[in-house]
């Protein structure tokens, strides 16, 4: 049977990644880049995509403040979870700093934490060179009460991971607060390495 040239159109338009359609869709119709098309650059290590993916996003007026800074919590959490410290530096050069108090990690686990679980040094360095806020980092803690202090030495982080979040505490009473704090079994971080192992 012929080929005809409606079918050789809609085997190239099948040939084509989703990314790759939905890149071209978005040039063509001036839409936003959604979060998971966003995530899509991030599983292919795609920096330049991601680049104009969120310079798209942060410069329309199509989402609200609130809804921008939404999608770049997810992907930077994305990034983290996948330890890709050059996707990282490229996120924030775009969007500049991203809060990441307990309140707005509610739908994905918040990178300062997971980075400094997971013993992501590079990945950790970005984050608290980046954040403005340090001064809170006390008060982060995830669903199990765990501070960053916890997170560290329940997981796979080295001595390294450990001096930079010291070296990042802002004075004598937030270290303290660190330190002391207990998570919802009622552990301090000293409790926590000792049970590890970590001590």
């Amino acid at each position: 049977s012929s080929f005809s040239e409606t079918d050789e159109n809609e085997s190239n338009t099948a040939s084509i990644s989703p990314v790759e359609r939905t890149s071209e869709n978005l040039e063509n119709d001036d839409r936003i880049f959604e979060a998971d098309v966003l995530e899509s650059y991030v599983h292919t290590d795609d920096i330049q995509g991601l680049t104009t993916a969120f310079r798209k996003i942060f410069g329309t007026r199509t989402y609200r403040a609130s809804n921008k800074t939404d999608i770049a919590r997810r992907i930077v959490s994305s990034v983290v979870a996948k330890n890709k410290p050059e996707l990282l530096r490229t996120i924030l050069s775009v969007v500049g700093d991203v809060s990441f108090d307990n309140s707005s990690c509610t739908q994905t686990r918040n990178p300062l934490l997971m980075a400094a679980e997971r013993g992501y040094d590079d990945c950790l360095s970005i984050l608290l060179s980046s954040h403005t806020k340090l001064s809170a980092l006390a008060r982060l803690k995830d669903e199990n009460g765990d501070n960053i202090l916890h997170c560290c030495c329940r997981g796979h982080s080295d001595s390294n991971i450990l001096r930079m979040l010291l070296s990042n505490t802002t004075g004598k009473q937030q270290l303290s607060k660190l330190l002391v704090g207990q998570n919802n079994e009622l552990q301090t971080p000293l409790h926590v390495a000792c049970q590890f192992d970590r001590s």
